[in-house]
C-alpha cells in the first residue's frame, strides 16, 4: 500500500474510531504469529491494544501505525495528544518514542486490576469483537490452564523490530 493510501485508510479509521480530544491508552501488548492491524490491515505480530479512554471501544493496531498516529492527525488538522502507554507496556512505548518522540507518554504506576478482570466493564478485551480472545480464554478454562497466561503476560524483548 502506498503511503498515501495508508495515510488514507488510517485517516478514515481515526475519524470513527475517535473524536477530537479523546484520549488512547495503550493497554496491553502481547506477540502473535500473525495478525492484521486493525487501522491499515497490514500483517504485524506485536499487537498493540489501543483503548479510547472516553468511548471504551479498542483496535489491535501495528507499532507503524502508531508511529503515523500523530503525523496523520496533523493532516487531519487536530494536534495528537500522546497515546498513553500502561506501565506494563513501558519498554514498547519507549522504543516508539525513540522513533518518534512525543507520540507515547508511559503513565507512572497506577491500579491496573481490571486489565485482569473480563468482567469489569474497564477491560479493554470486551470491547473486541471476534478477535479469537473468548475462544483463546473458553479453551484455558478447558485444559486448565489460566487464560492470564495466555493472553496478558507477555515479556518486553530488547530484539524486537516494529514491522
Amino acid at each position: 500500500m502506498r503511503d498515501y493510501e495508508h495515510d488514507t485508510t488510517l485517516q478514515g479509521v481515526l475519524k470513527l474510531f475517535r473524536e477530537k480530544g479523546d484520549v488512547l491508552r495503550c493497554v496491553n501488548v502481547f506477540q502473535v504469529p500473525i495478525a492484521r492491524c486493525d487501522l491499515c490491515s497490514h500483517e504485524i505480530r506485536n499487537v498493540h491494544v489501543l483503548m479510547n479512554k472516553q468511548t471504551k471501544g479498542c483496535l489491535c493496531v501495528g507499532a507503524n501505525c502508531i508511529l503515523r498516529y500523530k503525523e496523520t492527525l496533523g493532516r487531519m488538522g487536530e494536534e495528537a495528544l500522546p497515546i498513553e502507554f500502561a506501565p506494563s507496556c513501558r519498554g514498547y512505548g519507549e522504543k516508539i518514542n525513540k522513533k518518534c518522540p512525543g507520540t507515547v507518554v508511559v503513565m507512572d504506576e497506577e491500579d491496573e486490576t481490571y486489565l485482569y478482570d473480563p468482567g469489569d466493564a474497564r477491560h479493554p478485551l470486551r470491547n473486541l469483537a471476534n478477535d479469537g480472545t473468548q475462544d483463546v480464554i473458553r479453551q484455558s478454562r478447558e485444559q486448565g490452564c489460566d487464560p492470564e497466561d495466555a493472553l496478558y503476560k507477555v515479556e518486553y524483548d530488547e530484539d524486537f523490530a516494529l514491522e
